[in-house]
This record gives structure tokens, C-alpha cells and sequence, in this order.
């Protein structure tokens, strides 16, 4: 099975890494794409530059196999919209559903539980089905940390304690 796994990554930390890692041991997905957003739809101009993301997206997920960083599709979608209309998860989803096919969303717990605020929802999960959910706290041992937590502790000037999880 083929899983979309997308988000602000900003930044992208040790959790995004449990939860890729999660999903292709407990939901058998063989496949991952990872998609940092262009735009975050509730939190405009906080996000560090997408450039800037994909690359520690990148270096976050180098060492695991069938994962790939998609860091184009949201700016060719925003490229085509109306003066800066933003790119939805249902513009992604309709995307790839006509160029290359049938996948399944992973989501964090606290995502899916937000869902149902989306944009489109009823048309994403008619399209997709329900999202492969990754429960939220500590796996196998780890404490996934949240992106607000990581940035919280770089502003306090915590860098150690941040880089645990980065």
C-alpha cells in the first residue's frame, strides 16, 4: 500500500520520523510520500521557508527506504489557482489520485481528530477512505515531541534538549 504523508514539518522532528516508521510497520505501507505543505491554512507565516524544510525533511527520512519527498506538488497546484487562493489537502489528493493512483493518507492522532474541519473533508474520505492513524505520545519507547514543542524549546534557548528530537 502506497501512504501520503504530508504537514508543515516545521520543523520536521523525530515524530514525523515514528509515524512514517509506525505506519509502514502497523498498517503494512510499503510505499511513502512525504509532502511539506507550502502553506499552513491555520497558522499563515510562521513556516520556515519550504526550501529550507524539504531539506531536513530530507535529511530526517535519507535513511529509510521507500520514502520519497515530494516538495513541488503544492507550489504546481498553487501555481494554477487564482491569485493566492490556498493549496487543500483535497487539491493534493485529487492530484494524485489522476496521475498516479490509489493511496491512503497517514495522519498524526491529533490531526484526525481535526479532520472533520477540512476543507472538503467528505469529499477526501470518499475519495480515500479513513486515514491511516498514528496514535500520538510515546512509541516503543520514544516520546514523540510536537513541531510547537521543538520551537518552543529553540526559542527558550533549549537547544540540547531540542536537538533530541530533531
Amino acid at each position: 500500500m502506497w501512504g501520503l504523508f504530508g504537514g508543515a514539518l516545521n520543523p520536521p522532528h523525530i515524530g514525523h520520523l515514528l509515524a512514517v516508521v509506525y505506519a509502514q510497520a502497523m498498517y503494512d505501507v510499503d510505499l511513502v510520500t512525504i509532502i511539506p505543505t507550502l502553506h499552513h491554512p491555520w497558522k499563515p507565516d510562521v513556516l520556515t521557508s519550504l526550501s529550507h524544510r524539504s531539506v531536513m525533511t530530507r535529511m530526517l527520512f535519507a535513511h529509510l527506504r521507500d520514502v520519497g519527498i515530494d516538495d513541488t506538488i503544492e507550489t504546481e497546484i498553487a501555481e494554477a489557482k487564482p491569485d493566492n487562493e490556498p493549496v487543500y489537502t483535497i487539491d493534493v489528493i485529487e492530484r494524485y489520485l489522476r496521475d498516479s493512483g490509489n493511496f491512503r493518507l497517514i495522519v498524526g492522532q491529533d490531526e484526525a481528530e481535526g479532520m472533520p474541519c477540512w476543507h472538503r473533508y467528505d469529499d477526501l474520505i470518499r475519495l480515500v477512505g479513513q486515514p491511516l492513524v498514528v496514535p500520538r505520545g510515546c512509541i516503543n519507547g520514544v516520546s514523540a515531541a510536537s513541531s510547537t514543542h521543538v520551537r518552543e524549546l529553540l526559542r527558550d534557548g533549549k537547544i540540547e534538549e531540542a536537538a533530541e528530537f530533531v
